[in-house]
């Protein structure tokens, strides 16, 4: 069933929270051609979540199944255990199979038709290659969290066109699409004529490094660049915030003082996510798959002169255009593994794109999946993104997990969909402030290189931080 309906992108985000589980995928920065759709869903049919080796499946109304695990890389012949990957493709193929008899007649608009909306966070990278683990998860976060989604809107900025979708999938659970359907139109109505508004208090930022340890720590990657260890690493520090809000308050205030074209906000138990990305890291139409990796920043400039100039300066470093270039190598061999041999190309080798705080250098690079892997198959070539990790990745991921002071989880891993036509697309979760209990924490980071200045490094990462701390401190509305 699919519905055209009217309330505004306010309403039906606020209508759409008081759901149970809500996420959504936002464009808070729309654009016509690579962020025209927003999708708002909730109340997911079944959840599958891995944590370390344990998994399960909830499914709505029927309970929960638990599943133990092995790491891919483990290859130990007598283990009979499921790795992360084979639950992916069981748990994805199930439901991908009903599609061509249950949705294709529906027509419903964007890009998504229904299918899993979730993340995988950084720490997934464990049960894909045998990396160092010294940070314990003080959090709880898991390492993958994914709703199949049976209802959701599909919100058009093109048209400025919202429509409500509820389908009958062949999953075990007690509601039907036309109880949903008006469960839905209710809350959003109710929203819609609602005078409250959400209220974030505004709280404390407080960095986990200071200065000097932030540039100390920068040096020991220095020296491992000139030791040869690796070219490049993409280093980040956390910051933090103690105290009580509301989520959906401080992801509004986020959008309004940080829009991006690949926002998302998810709420679950006591956590939450609040996101302002502005980093593809791949979608996939068909068999074609193209990713859009960042790297190189500058601040805007207070004036249109020096906002001018600070463009110029990041178009011409030869320190920028080398991290981006390294990182274009190094995506081009990720989708060579599951690509088609020779479909592989760069599309952009370099352009600029600007945002509220920042500017950024930015690359495309598509391929043509080959017919032997699928999209499960693409998501362990590509993760995590190179522009997150480095050159060469493992040893980076080796050097990060050395260096940094606490697990990444959501941070710099992937959030997005699985659509149940095939197609997907993950944002790369930079931008990104998450909540568990009354800690509020994000991070920022940039790529180090040969020529890294350690205090120009820690100036940059105080420019991509703006937009969220300024959301964090600044009360709202």
């Amino acid at each position: 069933m699919i519905e055209p309906i009217k309330a505004s992108l306010a309403a039906i985000r606020r209508g759409v929270a008081t759901l149970s589980e809500p996420i959504f995928l936002e464009s808070t920065r729309p654009d016509p051609v690579v962020s025209r759709w927003s999708i708002f869903a909730a109340d997911p049919a079944e959840t599958l979540t891995i944590h370390g080796l344990q998994a399960s499946i909830q499914t709505r109304g029927s309970g929960t199944r638990n599943l133990l695990l092995k790491p891919v890389w483990q290859k130990d012949q007598y283990t009979q255990k499921l790795t992360a990957l084979i639950l992916l493709r069981y748990w994805t193929g199930q439901w991908q199979t009903i599609f061509p008899s249950q949705q294709s007649h529906l027509h419903i608009p964007g890009p998504f038709n229904g299918g899993a909306i979730g993340w995988v966070g950084y720490d997934f990278g464990r049960h894909l290659e045998k990396l160092p683990d010294s940070h314990d998860s003080t959090s709880q976060w898991e390492d993958l969290r994914l709703g199949l989604f049976d209802t959701f809107v599909v919100y058009d900025h093109k048209y400025n066109q919202a429509h409500l979708v509820a389908l009958n999938l062949r999953v075990k659970t007690k509601s039907s699409a036309k109880s949903r359907l008006e469960v839905w139109k209710k809350a959003i109505s109710k929203a819609a004529r609602s005078k409250k508004t959400n209220h974030w208090p505004g709280l404390k930022v407080a960095p986990c490094l200071n200065r000097p340890e932030y540039i100390s720590k920068v040096s020991r990657v220095l020296d491992y660049i000139k030791a040869g260890d690796i070219f490049q690493a993409n280093f980040t520090h956390r910051f933090e915030a103690i105290g009580t809000g509301d989520p959906l308050a401080l992801y509004e205030n986020l959008a309004r003082i940080s829009p991006a074209p690949f926002a998302a906000y998810a709420k679950w138990a006591d956590k939450s996510i609040i996101c302002s990305s502005p980093e593809w890291f791949y979608r996939v139409e068909g068999d074609r798959v193209v990713t859009r990796p960042i790297k190189g920043t500058r601040p805007r400039g207070v004036t249109p002169e020096e906002d001018a100039a600070n463009q110029s300066e990041l178009l011409s470093s030869t320190k920028d255009k080398a991290e981006l270039t390294m990182i274009v190598d190094l995506e081009r061999n990720d989708l060579g593994r599951v690509c088609e041999f020779g479909s592989v190309k760069v599309n952009q080798a370099l352009t600029l794109e600007s945002y509220a705080q920042v500017h950024h250098l930015v690359a495309e690079i598509e391929g043509r999946l080959s017919p032997y892997h699928d999209d499960i198959d693409l998501l362990a070539a590509m993760f995590p993104g190179g522009s997150i990790t480095g050159a060469p990745k493992i040893r980076a991921m080796e050097i990060i997990e050395e260096l940094e002071t606490h697990q990444r989880g959501v941070y710099t891993g992937a959030i997005g969909y699985i659509g149940m036509d095939g197609r997907s697309a993950w944002n790369i979760s930079i931008r990104t402030i998450v909540r568990s209990g009354d800690v509020w924490s994000y991070n920022v980071g940039g790529g180090i290189v040969a020529d890294s200045v350690p205090e120009e490094e820690f100036n940059e990462t105080l420019s991509k931080a703006e937009g969220m701390k300024s959301a964090l401190e600044t009360p709202y509305p």
